[in-house]
């Protein structure tokens, strides 16, 4: 029997967003979201929507993957029912870390497939250009480029000192995803709470709509199961009212709270520094408008 790995597939849509029959209102977005979310239960045990229109999906194989493989028959499976569910194509990159699976999904668009072999990951993503780590910021990119590094190989290999310094509060996040060590934080989170934000998002974005604003500042409360509570917030380039954007926003909040033992048994999002929508010229003059606060209520059930 061969031992078996864990391989991470990243699934890229194409053309999610574009103008087709339904349009883009939030309807015809939410529909294909939803659709897309059933595509993935089907094929996957756990997944986790980094995007509106991508998704990272965990699954077991043999560890030796060659042509004839599940790899490949799964991501054509999964691939065949994106597209005759929701009429779109999509790419999928296969590997043993996340980060070398969304960058092969990426080089794969708009219609194909990479599966890397294990243990070839490092060495893949060694020359990749840094501007492909979504998660770094503008500041840290700057600071990495002045320090002569251009590269995810160059970042990888810095000291801990040395990423602490560059990098700040976030290095060890960051050097364990560059390096293929991070754990994964799946157990399918779109069922319970981001399933919940999702649902937060949407009533913000209809409240928002109505006010005719958006929001440039984002928090997010959890209250866990200990009654102990945590926030976090983000300030934005410039001030947004869509579903999806609220949602991705949302999500990367998400992801910067620390793990606990205890479960997350209610949450709240508050939308702060409202303003007129890009493109808006008031006629008349409006009176103040209040923060935009959305939130699900201490819950018997966790979320997650």
């Amino acid at each position: 029997m061969k031992p078996e790995t864990r391989r991470v597939a990243y699934v890229t849509l194409d053309n999610f967003f574009e103008e087709r029959q339904g349009g883009t209102s939030l309807e015809a977005l939410l529909s294909r979201t939803s659709d897309f979310e059933r595509c993935l239960k089907r094929h996957g045990r756990e997944w986790v929507r980094p995007s509106a229109d991508e998704a990272f999906v965990v699954c077991s194989t043999a560890a030796v993957i060659g042509p004839e493989t599940l790899d490949l028959d799964w991501a054509e499976r999964l691939r065949e029912d994106i597209r005759v569910s929701i009429s779109l194509d999509s790419s999928v990159g296969i590997a043993s870390t996340r980060l070398a699976a969304r960058i092969s999904s990426r080089m794969a668009r708009p219609r194909g497939l990479m599966v890397l072999l294990p243990g070839y990951e490092t060495q893949f993503t060694a020359t990749v250009p840094l501007a492909e780590l979504d998660e770094l910021r503008p500041a840290q990119a700057a600071a990495l480029h002045r320090h002569g590094i251009g590269t995810l190989g160059e970042l990888a290999r810095l000291e801990a000192n040395e990423a602490r310094s560059l990098l700040g509060p976030q290095a060890t996040r960051l050097m364990q995803l560059v390096r293929g060590t991070e754990g994964w934080r799946g157990g399918s989170r779109g069922s319970g709470l981001e399933r919940a934000l999702g649902a937060l998002c949407l009533r913000a974005a209809r409240r928002l709509l109505e006010l005719g604003c958006g929001a440039r500042g984002l928090e997010l409360e959890l209250v866990y199961h200990d009654s102990v509570s945590l926030k976090r917030y983000s300030l934005l380039p410039r001030p947004i009212s869509a579903h999806w954007e609220l949602a991705v926003t949302a999500r990367d909040l998400l992801g910067a709270f620390p793990r606990r033992d205890r479960q997350v048994v209610g949450l709240s999002l508050t939308f702060t520094a409202l303003a007129p929508r890009w493109g808006q010229l008031p006629l008349f003059s409006r009176p103040p408008v209040r923060d935009v606060r959305v939130r699900s209520g201490r819950c018997s059930d966790p979320l997650d």
